[in-house]
């Protein structure tokens, strides 16, 4: 009997070991599942600064892309600067051979100065007229640039708020998947906790009946 005592004494030791290496292994499972958890929040917040990183550099590049334009804007108003010097030129030269017809036809006939000198001004008016419809053209081609610059920043700006929307539509999927695949492991641990329970169970039932 006291053989069967000692018996019964050395396996509920053995229990009380197996109960606490199950222990440990929770523990261990439990600190898998943290470092799990630890190593995914480190990941979401590298792909949160990518992020921003992406952001920084479009509004850089939109700024630069706003600088072109406005260089190009310059550039146009130089060269239209130009044009209006050089017809400003052209319009000093028309005086001037003006000045030298007028006293050419003064010494000739009086009469056929006077109509000259209409002739002449007549053409002056349709060059005037002709300068003020090429500088209205201008002007409208200048406004229809802006307006497509305009345009196509607008284009650019919805295309990244789409591209965002859709970054974003990922990260939520991918953290929607991550929570999945944590809920599918705990209760894996789980199963393998009761298969524990129960395989100690059936071996504490049988050991008395032997």
């Amino acid at each position: 009997m006291q053989e069967l005592m000692r018996i019964e004494v050395a396996m509920q030791e053995l229990l009380k070991i197996e109960v606490a290496m199950q222990e440990l292994m929770r523990r261990d499972v439990a600190m898998q599942e943290l470092l799990k958890i630890e190593v995914a929040m480190q990941e979401l917040m590298r792909r949160e600064v990518a992020m921003q990183e992406l952001l920084r550099r479009e509004v850089a590049m939109q700024e630069l892309m706003r600088i072109e334009v406005a260089m190009q804007e310059l550039i146009r108003i130089e060269v239209a600067m130009q044009e209006l010097m050089r017809i400003e030129v052209a319009m000093q030269h028309l005086i001037r051979i003006e000045v030298a017809m007028q006293e050419l036809l003064r010494i000739e006939v009086a009469m056929q100065e006077l109509m000259r000198i209409e002739v002449a001004m007549q053409e002056l008016m349709r060059i005037q007229l002709a300068m003020q419809v090429s500088m209205r053209i201008e002007v409208a081609m200048q406004e229809l640039m802006r307006r497509e610059v305009a345009l196509q920043e607008q284009m650019k700006m919805e295309v990244a708020v789409q591209e965002l929307t859709r970054i974003q539509l990922a990260m939520q999927v991918s953290m929607r998947i991550e929570v999945a695949m944590q809920e599918l492991m705990r209760k894996e641990v789980a199963m393998q906790e009761l298969i524990r329970i129960e395989v100690a169970d059936s071996g504490t039932a049988v050991t008395p009946a032997c």
